[in-house]
Formats: structure tokens, C-alpha cells, sequence
């Protein structure tokens, strides 16, 4: 017996401005055939759920239509007529849970909102009617291999209300920056991206100076502090994030002089961190894991996840007593070492796997990660 296909998957890309009809045409006859094919199955199911997904790969103007909700999405379906999407509109306004939209190879900036203020209702109305339903829908966002740069993310929150999940892969990102704040989000995924720098060097041109892989905390508290009150942060805490996997940059913010509200980041349920960049020391980690003494029930969370390739202390250590050597140094830093794993690869590296808490019984403990060490 034929099934309809739970989730339809479909990546428009277009890297050519002037031959992105093409595309746009065979997205329209493809919708065209999934729509009768979907009628034909919910006449015998009429419980029939479709999820979809929707990548746009560079697709220049036709993006307009999901990055804005403004008088520049009437003004480029004005344009549709000489494609003519009808099927993709009448197939988005036949599908269940609009589950994610994915921007690829974009440079995001500068978004000057323009209202749109028609009145009357006709066709290219109906259109965005059904395109506004449809992105109030959306679940997550994904951004991969673009430049975020001003405030153009800002607005994202207001075009995609119930979004869940936002991850950004692979992505430049240029300070200074801003992000809106999704009301709804639970995941947050940081992934290969790289911290820029920009300088104004004449009228319309910026110079762009790397400053490190992964974001830095500025970043982090942009993307974790908005809504948050800052008088909570000095309570019992709990973020209402569920999961962050982020490539951060430490840098010099575990050190005591610091005053970064950590417990943002620390007091998030499922917290996977990864650092390759920064010379990691006990005394950092006992930092980190003493916010967590303001974290609700913070001793029920599970560890936090923390993977780097340069810590201190490894240097002093003796082969035949790594593991005690370790367990003293922590001791002297005000921690304790709970489990230890030492790996040998094939690549002749060690891994080392150690498993650290605060001496009390309160706080939350840290699964530590060190990769890259060469024998």
C-alpha cells in the first residue's frame, strides 16, 4: 500500500539573479503535483499530517518573501506574476506544521522595516495572507554559511513567533551584532561559526578582522539574556532553554575580575560547549561550576559538557600518576574528581574524560573533555 510521505523536504537554490525564474517554475509544477497527490490521500485519511521543510540557498529576491514581513514581500510578489507561484501558495496553505526554513549562503544586515499599509484585498493580499500563516508555524531556524552583521535578525522573532529551535552553522558573525529574542525558543546550536570584527574605513566600506572561532560571551548573552530579568540572576536561576550546543570563546572570562552572569549559560539543562581556543586551568573551571550555586535544584541537572584541547594543568602531570596528580591539583582548587578516562588513538593523541565537582553537595558537576594531546 503507497503512503503519503510524513515530511517533505524541498532546497531551492539559485545563485544566478537573473536565471532564478527557472527554479521558482519547477517549484511551482512540483507543488502542483504534490497538492494532487495530497488531495488524492486525505480523501481516503482525512487525518493526515505533512510536515515540511524549506531550504533557500541564495535564492536572492524570491528569500524576501520569509526574511521580511513588510512592504518589500508585496513588492516581490508583485514580481510573481511573471512566474507564477499559485501551486506553492496553495500548497502552503494545505500543509500541517511548516517545521523549518533554512537560509544558506546569505549576507544578513541592516533590516529597515517599511509597514505595509494596503488596504485592499486581492490575490497578491490572499498570497501574503497565506505566507504569514505559514511562518507563524515554522518551528526552527537554521543558518548556514552566512554573514550576520547589524540588526537584521532582530525582526526574525516577529516573522517567526513559535520558532523552538535556532541553530547557526558555519556562520560569520560580525560584531557589533543584535538578535531578537523568540519567546517560545528551547534549542539553541552555535556550530562552526567565527567572531568578526568591523571597522568603517570610507562611506560604504568595512574592514573585517577575525578575532577567534566561536562566538564570544558578548554574543552569548545577546543571544541569552534578552527577556531575562536581570534581578532573577541573583537568585535561584533557571533558563528556560533546554539545550545549547554552542564553540565559544572563553578567552579571559572565567577569570575572577569578570562579572558575566554565567549562570545563563550554566544553569541551561542539556549545555554542550566546545573551546578550542582557550588555555583552560582548574581555577576557570571552579569558576564556572560556582555559578551554578545559584541555580535552582542545580545538584539534579546533568553535567555540563565542556570539550577543549588546552588545559594548564596536563603539562605538570606524570604518566604514571596522572590520575592522582590530577586529583591533588583539583583538591587544591577547591575541586573534587569523581571519574577519570584516559583514550589512546590510532592518531597517537590522548583524550582524557574527567568527571569534576564542587566539594559540597550543592552546585552542579562538569563532564571535561581534553582532546588533541600528543604522546
Amino acid at each position: 500500500m503507497l503512503k503519503f510521505s510524513e515530511c517533505i523536504d524541498i532546497k531551492i537554490v539559485s545563485r544566478d539573479t537573473n536565471a532564478i525564474d527557472v527554479p521558482l517554475k519547477n517549484l511551482d509544477r512540483l507543488c502542483q503535483c504534490l497538492i494532487l497527490v495530497l488531495y488524492k490521500f486525505r480523501e481516503k485519511d482525512s487525518q493526515l499530517n505533512i510536515r515540511f521543510r524549506l531550504t533557500l540557498d541564495d535564492c536572492k529576491y524570491f528569500c524576501v518573501l520569509f526574511l521580511c514581513n513588510d512592504i518589500s514581500v508585496r513588492q516581490e510578489i508583485e514580481q510573481l506574476p511573471k512566474v507564477e507561484l499559485k501551486h506553492f501558495f496553495q500548497f502552503l496553505d494545505n500543509i500541517d506544521k511548516f517545521e523549518q526554513i533554512t537560509f544558506s549562503e546569505m549576507v544578513l544586515y541592516e533590516y529597515n522595516e517599511q509597514k505595509d499599509y494596503a488596504r485592499r484585498y486581492n490575490q497578491i493580499t490572499k498570497y501574503i495572507i497565506i505566507l504569514n500563516q505559514a511562518k507563524q508555524k515554522v518551528k526552527k531556524i537554521r543558518l548556514i554559511r552566512c554573514t550576520l552583521r547589524d540588526d537584521f535578525t532582530t525582526f526574525f522573532p516577529n516573522i517567526y513567533p513559535s520558532v523552538e529551535t535556532v541553530i547557526y552553522e558555519n556562520c560569520d558573525i560580525v560584531e557589533p551584532v543584535k538578535f531578537g529574542f523568540y519567546q517560545n525558543q528551547k534549542v539553541l546550536k552555535i556550530i562552526n561559526c567565527v567572531t568578526f570584527t568591523s571597522t568603517k574605513v570610507s562611506e560604504n566600506n568595512f574592514k573585517f578582522t577575525k578575532t577567534n572561532n566561536g562566538v564570544t560571551f558578548e554574543i552569548i548573552e545577546k543571544l541569552l539574556s534578552k527577556g531575562t530579568d536581570p534581578a532573577q540572576l541573583q537568585q535561584k536561576y533557571i533558563s528556560p532553554l533546554k539545550e545549547l550546543e554552542a564553540d565559544v570563546y572563553f578567552g579571559t572570562y572565567l577569570n575572577s575580575s569578570q562579572s558575566y552572569p554565567l549562570q545563563l549559560i550554566t544553569s541551561i539543562e542539556n549545555c554542550k560547549l566546545r573551546d578550542n581556543e582557550t588555555v583552560f586551568s582548574y581555577a576557570m573551571i571552579k569558576t564556572l561550576l560556582d555559578s551554578t550555586l545559584q541555580i535552582e535544584n542545580a545538584s539534579f541537572l546533568p553535567p555540563i559538557q565542556l570539550q577543549i584541547s588546552r588545559f594548564k594543568e596536563i603539562g605538570t602531570i606524570n604518566e604514571s600518576q596522572s590520575i592522582k596528580s590530577l586529583m591533588n591539583i583539583a583538591e587544591l582548587n577547591g575541586l573534587s574528581i569523581i571519574g577519570f578516562q584516559e583514550i589512546f588513538t590510532r592518531e597517537k593523541l590522548t583524550i582524557y574524560t574527567i568527571q569534576i565537582k564542587l566539594p559540597s553537595l550543592e552546585g552542579r558537576q562538569l563532564s571535561l573533555k581534553i582532546k588533541g594531546i600528543i604522546q
